[in-house]
């Protein structure tokens, strides 16, 4: 559990954060987005996360619930720098997919000295929105896990299975990404 100020991790049964002094809501079914379905808690937000990464992303996520008109930015260094990798790696396959495939299009359609450009966009646009990205897309698969299944045992280890990182699928999207690209700069010299 963590403190909806300030992200600090929480013992369990505390009144108030030790860090910030915020009075800590017990009930653990709160929303961490104010547009995100009703239903999805903190806990499962962890569980999709998953260990390494939770203290972070719930973080960065608590601080999206206390901003006035969801307006709260941060910045993502992985999203920024590796960008479909990033998305890649944290399952957001299609938005990999997708992504990559119009930016790979755009490449071939628009003039090389505005495809810098386009890929500096890029970058900066997931550098910024990436955790937001993640947020929305954690709580949509939630969300649809819960109303799929009805055991919670069997939610939770859905909600855990689809959700956390996957290295082997960002490998093979890499290779696939650099032979296309090689393959393209070949056809074009």
């Amino acid at each position: 559990m963590f403190c909806v100020k300030c992200g600090n991790s929480l013992v369990e049964g505390s009144e108030f954060c030790c860090k910030c002094s915020n009075e800590i809501k017990t009930d653990r079914g709160f929303t961490i987005v104010n547009a995100l379905p009703d239903s999805v808690t903190t806990e499962e937000f962890e569980l999709f996360v998953g260990v390494k990464k939770q203290q972070y992303y719930i973080s960065k996520w608590l601080k999206f619930k206390g901003a006035r008109h969801n307006k709260y930015i941060s910045l993502n260094w992985p999203a920024l720098f590796l960008t479909f990798f990033w998305l890649a790696y944290r399952k957001m396959y299609l938005y990999a997919i997708a992504s990559s495939t119009i930016f790979f299009i755009l490449t071939i359609i628009v003039p090389h000295e505005f495809a810098t450009s386009l890929n500096i966009s890029l970058c900066v646009f997931l550098g910024i929105y990436g955790n937001k990205i993640y947020c929305y897309y954690s709580g949509n698969e939630i969300a649809k896990i819960k109303n799929n299944l009805t055991n919670l045992s069997q939610q939770k280890s859905e909600i855990t299975n689809k959700g956390g990182t996957n290295i082997s699928f960002t490998i093979i999207f890499t290779v696939v990404y650099l032979v296309s690209a090689t393959f393209y700069a070949a056809l074009i010299n």
